[in-house]
């Protein structure tokens, strides 16, 4: 990670094409011009952050697994994973956790010499401990799990907008929501005098899952959303360090056919 990319240990007879002081590469095969030659990240892109870097060098990695093997025309194509469950536990304390701050290097410390390069490569941000790391991870939310509500199960008893810790969860008349446009769901319900729609606000709902557990006739389930990437050449690419385990597999993640 740095502020730009240092392009003097090129040889000069390769002829790279820089573009603003970066390499151009095929976005698609993230191939330079250069035979052979790949390049991803800061190097491409120029400064962004370590997700990104790291999602860059994933799928250059891959591309460079499709050219060694000869596999110029392979694409990869996203597939969402749905799984329904009634049950769903957060880690403990996950939603009263403080925030953990990354240590860093004294603001003294930052620039300890005359010579720009020395001051250029000392770092700034030292990185969590390893309880540091796990408390910080705790706290995540988990967005990839969604609440839904079974139209068909639920009779509406309001138990689930009672025991919500963060009130995200309401009961309305069905006719108010008139006020959005009319939706294709609740065409049929306008105009009943008892008719009532369960609303969910996605964006303050902290997974707890309280109202999945309180539910007595099991209408709400968390639904995990996951991307997968699968390759037409039959192969199904990690997409996240919880798929680790499929690493090496025959077929699988990379691994060996």
């Amino acid at each position: 990670m740095s502020q730009a990319a240092d392009l003097t240990f090129l040889p000069v007879e390769s002829r790279f094409e820089i573009n603003r002081g970066r390499v151009k590469v095929d976005p698609a095969t993230y191939a330079t011009n250069v035979r052979g030659v790949f390049a991803c990240g800061d190097f491409v892109t120029g400064p962004t952050t370590l997700i990104e870097a790291a999602g860059h060098g994933k799928k250059c990695a891959y591309a460079i697994d499709r050219y060694l093997a000869g596999r110029a025309d392979v694409t990869v194509s996203a597939n969402v994973k749905i799984t329904s469950s009634w049950r769903h536990d957060m880690p403990e304390f996950y939603d009263v956790l403080p925030r953990q701050h990354i240590p860093m290097v004294p603001l003294t410390a930052r620039m300890p010499s005359t010579e720009p390069a020395v001051n250029f490569n000392t770092p700034v941000e030292l990185g969590y401990e390893a309880g540091a790391a796990v408390a910080e991870s705790t706290r995540c939310l988990m967005c990839n799990y969604n609440i839904w509500f079974d139209p068909f199960r639920c009779v509406l008893c309001g138990a689930c907008a009672d025991v919500c810790p963060e009130g995200v969860i309401h009961m309305v008349d069905v006719n108010q929501l008139k006020s959005e446009g009319l939706l294709p769901e609740l065409e049929e319900a306008y105009g009943w005098d008892n008719g009532s729609a369960m609303i969910l606000d996605e964006e303050r709902c902290i997974r707890c899952a309280l109202c999945v557990k309180r539910c007595p006739f099991d209408a709400i389930t968390m639904e995990r959303f996951e991307l997968q990437e699968i390759s037409t050449d039959g192969r199904l690419y990690k997409e996240s360090y919880r798929d680790a385990q499929l690493a090496g597999t025959p077929g699988v993640a990379g691994g060996a056919r």
